[in-house]
């Protein structure tokens, strides 16, 4: 099993504001290739509260993967937790680690800030 670092199989990271994220390892999960999974918003205040909800929904979730396997736990990551881009996690370079970017919007605002992530 190809992993992303010490023992991590899962890497959220979550857009805390423009150009910089927040990182949280899981390991315990039963998959073959590692994942990230990364959340970001359209910058407003509704958004990354929406944001926030999904983060922990999706967390919570991970957790109850564990059901009968060994239990899912945090685990550090290497950048410490903080990054200051989208593309600084060292995830984006472990070509057999699966990556899906969510992109949290807001009906009500239309910017071109979510045209970067095309």
């Amino acid at each position: 099993m190809v992993r992303l670092g010490e023992d991590i199989q899962l890497i959220i990271q979550m857009e805390q504001a423009p150009d910089r994220f927040k990182c949280e390892g899981f390991a315990g999960i039963p998959v073959v290739n590692p994942c990230l999974i990364v959340l970001a918003s359209a910058g407003t205040v509704r958004t990354r509260n929406w944001t926030d909800i999904l983060r922990k929904e999706l967390v919570d979730s991970i957790a109850g993967l564990s059901q009968g396997f060994a239990p899912v736990t945090a685990i550090p990551v290497p950048c410490g937790g903080k990054i200051g881009g989208l593309f600084a996690c060292h995830a984006h370079g472990v070509s057999q680690a699966q990556k899906l970017l969510v992109l949290v919007g807001d009906p009500t605002v239309v910017n071109s800030r979510t045209l970067m992530y095309q």
